[in-house]
């Protein structure tokens, strides 16, 4: 007699009518293969996503450091002021006791140092060349008549001065101005401006 078989263990039959339950536990055996099989295609496919992902986060190349150029130097401070100084409009004045020669001055400083006025002194000359007279107007009669005596740093300063001289001054006579100033530096300094009186 044919073995009896339980009701839970499903049977297929052969085309005779026999129970086949090896044929059946091959094909449940086949199936289970096939589904484990698509489970780790799966779980691979999520693998090699999560691969290509994590290295697109954290795959950008490292930037290239920016070199910080060198700062700027600063140019020197400057030792001493620079002056000059030049006149015009002459003009004389005459005097009880001699003449008043009158000139616009202008001083000028272009080295960014401040300076004092000492004094502005001015000459004259006869016509063979030889010294004549010289004057001169000190810094206390300076700030009396304009105020104060400063050359500012990089500035002009324009005066109307007059200068007391007892010779007989004419029209083409060689004049001398000198301006004598102390910079912010401490340095004595002085400029010159020959004039010719017209």
């Amino acid at each position: 007699m044919a073995k009896p078989v339980s009701a839970q263990t499903p049977v297929y039959r052969g085309s005779d009518g026999s129970r086949n339950l090896v044929d059946f536990q091959l094909v449940d055996c086949g199936l289970r293969r096939a589904k484990r099989s698509v489970h780790v295609k799966k779980w691979t496919i999520v693998f090699v996503l999560m691969v290509v992902i994590s290295g697109c986060d954290g795959g950008s190349s490292p930037s290239t450091p920016t070199s910080t150029p060198p700062a700027a130097t600063a140019p020197p401070a400057p030792s001493q002021a620079s002056i000059t100084v030049s006149a015009s409009n002459g003009l004389v004045i005459a005097s009880g006791a001699g003449n008043l020669v009158q000139l616009s001055v202008a001083l000028r400083e272009t080295a960014g140092v401040g300076a004092n006025i000492n004094f502005l002194r001015l000459e004259i000359f006869r016509a063979t060349g030889e010294f004549e007279e010289r004057t001169e107007i000190g810094a206390a009669d300076i700030i009396a008549g304009i105020g104060d005596n400063r050359l500012a740093a990089n500035s002009t300063e324009s005066m109307i001065l007059r200068f007391f001289f007892r010779a007989t001054v004419k029209t083409g006579r060689q004049m001398l101005l000198t301006v004598n100033l102390t910079d912010d530096r401490g340095n004595n300094l002085q400029a010159t401006f020959p004039y010719v009186l017209n």
